[in-house]
């Protein structure tokens, strides 16, 4: 699994994340990866990852082929507002295009 700082992320479109460094998560290669790992089948779904809002720090695990940890540092203050709302809106960006993830907060 590689983690990978929210702060990385360069640029979330229809079909991926892409990354300060280049590297990429490609959103249809994680449902597929999703619905093998919960023993679904990946037709209709459209789950690309995890999130837990919870966890210190919390994070997404999308699940590509290798999966991918995006988290969420907090400063002295746990789980800050400007944190939330980071978290907050790559969900959001997630949604907008047509995915979703799964709470396991």
């Amino acid at each position: 699994m590689v983690e990978c700082a929210y702060k990385r992320i360069k640029s979330i479109d229809s079909d991926g994340i892409v990354f300060t460094d280049g590297n990429r998560i490609l959103f249809d290669e994680c449902i597929k990866n999703w619905a093998e790992e919960n023993g679904m089948k990946c037709t209709g779904l459209r789950c690309i990852a995890e999130r837990n809002s919870t966890a210190i720090p919390a994070y997404f695990l999308f699940f590509s082929t290798e999966k991918v940890k995006v988290t969420f540092r907090h400063s002295v203050f746990p789980w800050s507002k400007r944190h939330k709302k980071a978290f907050l809106k790559l969900q959001k960006a997630i949604n907008q295009y047509g995915y979703s993830s799964y709470d396991i907060s």
